[in-house]
Parts: C-alpha cells; sequence; structure tokens
C-alpha cells in the first residue's frame, strides 16, 4: 500500500507485468464519484461523458467553497467554485447544465451529437429531477436557461414555459452555430453569430 497524501492510499494491483498502483487519475476519480459536495468540470468532465477525446492537462474539478490550484501527485488540479449548491442530488443535474453553459468549448465533436446527448440526458431523469434541473439552472447564465428551454420543449412543455417566462424578453443570446441545429431557436433568442433579429 503506497501514501499517496494525508488519508490517501493506493493498494497495489496484480498485473501480467508485476504489482502496479492506481494512477492519480482513478484515485482522483473514486474519491470524486463519492463526494457529495464536488463533481468533475470542464474537459475531464466532457471526456468521460464520451463528448471529447481531448486529454486536458489540468483536472478541473468543481465546488461550492473555493477556486486554486494544487497537485496530487504529478497531476495539476484546478478547484473551481461554482454557484449552484453540489449535493448527492444536483451533481447529475449540474453535470448536464455544465455540458450546456460549455457546449460550444467542447470542439471535436458535432454539437447535433452533444445535443443529443443532453436530450437524452434529460429524459432520464424522473419528474423531481426535471424540477431540480429547472430549479438549478436559475444559478447559471440567462442563455443557458434559453438553451434548456429550447431542449425541454420537446420533453416538457410545462417546465419550457416557465424557463421561457423567466427570461427577459427583450434579450437576445449569440449561442453560434447551437442555434442551428435547435427548433423553433429564433423564438428563443437563440442566434448564430451575424444572424440578425
Amino acid at each position: 500500500i503506497l501514501r499517496l497524501q494525508n488519508g490517501v492510499y493506493s493498494k497495489s494491483k496484480e498485473t501480467r507485468l508485476g504489482p502496479a498502483s492506481s494512477s492519480p487519475i482513478e484515485i482522483i476519480s473514486i474519491k470524486i464519484e463519492q463526494s457529495e459536495d464536488k463533481c468533475f468540470g470542464g474537459l475531464f468532465l466532457y471526456n468521460k461523458l464520451g463528448l471529447t477525446t481531448q486529454i486536458p492537462s489540468v483536472i478541473e474539478i468543481l465546488n461550492n467553497k473555493s477556486s486554486y490550484n494544487t497537485k496530487f501527485g504529478n497531476t495539476q488540479i484546478r478547484y473551481v467554485r461554482i454557484r449552484p449548491k453540489i449535493t448527492s442530488q444536483t451533481k447529475k443535474v449540474i453535470i448536464i447544465l455544465e455540458v450546456i453553459k460549455n457546449i460550444k468549448l467542447i470542439l471535436d465533436i458535432e454539437i447535433k451529437a452533444t445535443l443529443n446527448w443532453i436530450t437524452k440526458a434529460i429524459k432520464t431523469l424522473n419528474k423531481n429531477d426535471k424540477k431540480l434541473l429547472f430549479n438549478v439552472s436559475s444559478d447559471y447564465p440567462p442563455r443557458v436557461c434559453a438553451i434548456l428551454g429550447n431542449i425541454l420543449s420537446s420533453i416538457d412543455i410545462p417546465l419550457s414555459n416557465k424557463l421561457m417566462k423567466g427570461l427577459n424578453q427583450n434579450s437576445v443570446y449569440r449561442v453560434g452555430r447551437v442555434a442551428d441545429h435547435l427548433k423553433n431557436s429564433k423564438k428563443w433568442k437563440l442566434l448564430a453569430s451575424g444572424t440578425k433579429i
């Protein structure tokens, strides 16, 4: 058993080449997945979800306390403080909202494929979790709520209508090529770059 840091140990695993310890990334993944107040963000999250093949040089961990950089073994970690409260109940909807928020940054997959992932993820939620998704979305920028509302219009019309009512009807959201893959994007004021209102 190898001690990596206070309270964190790695147990060797037998392989054909002899004993091998768990990698720092494996250990971090287990810790964060078991945590009730932290979750992954950024490229590491999108890679784990199968939305990108990019390998991040820094692992991003979302939390509600503070933002800072640290290392675990030789692995660079960036803790990022976010507004929505992370709990065992909200983690799954925060992951969906983080994907929506950063959809334009997921570069090596078609936007349509990412939108399909979001739609499928929402459809797996039960009624209470959909309400939780709606409630937590209020901690995200209005463009996230507009994209979410647009997607929900084909899944849960009452929640979609609630999101529409909460948006400033005079606002416009420039979301690039995302707008080209959404139905009724102009209704939600979701416009591609350069598109006139």
